[in-house]
């Protein structure tokens, strides 16, 4: 009949077996396993804890990031939103908007269904004001965008594509 107790013996037995072990290893053993133990040790710190860290800190930047590039966008719409919705073709009304924006245009062509606008050199929080302007203030919607950093500090070439 069982008590409820554990039997503690063959854990005895082990620990015994493990001491005798221990004590037939020279220093020299001893200092190697202890090393051994420190790099397994370190290696499951990197594998468990700063990998996963390191994953969660790159996804929290992704989101800031994102999170920064809305905010520019509702900070170009102003408080009021939108005065009125702009009439007329779709070149005419990119064209207005850019102007309106302060944003110089190298090229804006008609491709396809849509518009091409290149611009180049332009700070790049007046190019998020400028496509979330044109946004709410028309039926236009950018379909794609394609923004690289120029030299200087904020500022980017940027080729969008409007459709409406």
């Amino acid at each position: 009949m069982s008590t409820g107790r554990l039997d503690w013996a063959p854990l005895r037995q082990l620990r015994d077996h493990a001491e005798v072990w221990w004590n037939e290893r020279t220093s020299r053993e001893h200092i190697l396993m202890a090393a051994l133990m420190v790099s397994i040790l370190a290696s499951l710190l990197v594998i468990a804890v700063i990998a996963p860290l390191r994953a969660v800190r790159a996804e929290a930047l992704g989101e800031i990031r994102s999170a920064a590039v809305l905010e520019a966008r509702l900070r170009a719409a102003g408080p009021g939103g939108p005065a009125r919705l702009r009439r007329g073709n779709a070149q005419a009304i990119v064209s207005e908007s850019l102007g309106e924006a302060g944003i110089t245009a190298q090229t804006v062509n008609p491709e396809g269904s849509g518009i091409r606008v290149v611009v180049a050199d332009v700070p790049f929080n007046r190019i998020a004001g400028w496509i979330a302007e044109l946004e709410q203030t028309s039926r236009l919607r950018v379909v794609s965008a394609k923004i690289d950093r120029t030299g200087s500090p904020g500022h980017v070439m940027a080729a969008v594509l409007v459709r409406g």
